[in-house]
């Protein structure tokens, strides 16, 4: 076997694992199911903390308000101004 090293191919190789393993995969969140209601309440003007409450009650969901703070930040929700 004298197979030669083709070094372009292998480094185009290479190069084709390490994009697909950096490709983002989405993730599904707690939050996406209940996410027109969070949204309904939070322009409603229902503070974090309640919203809280309300997953943790009505929908048995343990939740950070940090968490639904980043869940209202990362899909740009505006109804409450800069205070969003």
């Amino acid at each position: 076997m004298s197979a030669t090293f083709n070094a372009t191919d292998e480094l185009q190789q290479i190069r084709e694992i390490i994009t697909v393993g950096k490709r983002k995969k989405y993730r599904k969140r707690k939050l996406d199911k209940y996410h027109a209601e969070v949204f309904l309440l939070r322009s409603s003007g229902a503070t974090l903390a309640e919203i809280k409450h309300w997953l943790r009650i009505r929908k048995k969901l343990k939740v950070a308000r940090s968490t639904i703070h980043r869940f209202l930040k990362d899909n740009n929700f505006q109804g409450m101004g800069a205070n969003a």
